[in-house]
């Protein structure tokens, strides 16, 4: 595993090195790592907002297979913008009435509920096709396993 300056960085001024725990720094990277996404993990998966299957249907569409890895800085991420472009539109008024209430719903969300509606259509196109359900509950298959890491 390669881990960026900027990762090292976080860690080193995140972590407390405890010389009992082992003679080299490896076992205390991983730990740090672990308990890092074990965060992460949880933040997402409690961010993740109550949308219609409606409103999941349509964040696919934009998303139409692309992944949040496809990003490379994750201050850029614009859900609300996405959707406006996925339908070609310079203008908000000029979408539907219901795509403009899920525009103006996302536009209030924290970047971090943003984050997590791009990590669960992650999981819908890595995993599409292995659910033999309907696609609600697809959709809330797809929230449950993402809360059980």
């Amino acid at each position: 595993i390669f881990l960026t300056e900027k990762t090292l960085g976080w860690i080193t001024n995140t972590t407390k090195v405890y010389e009992h725990e082992c003679d080299d720094d490896s076992t205390n990277l991983s730990t740090s790592i672990n308990t890092f996404f074990e965060r992460f993990i949880y933040l997402i998966s409690e961010s993740i907002p109550d949308l219609t299957s409606e409103d999941w249907l349509c964040i696919f569409n934009t998303y139409c297979g692309c992944q949040l890895s496809e990003y490379k800085d994750v201050r850029f991420i614009n859900v609300e913008s996405d959707i406006i472009d996925n339908f070609g539109v310079d203008d908000i008024s000029d979408l539907s009435e219901n795509i403009q209430l899920l525009v103006k719903k996302i536009h209030r969300m924290s970047r971090v509920e943003k984050l997590s509606i791009l990590y669960v259509n992650d999981f819908f196109w890595i995993n599409n096709g292995s659910y033999n359900c309907d696609f609600d509950e697809m959709i809330d298959q797809i929230i449950l396993k993402i809360s059980s890491f």
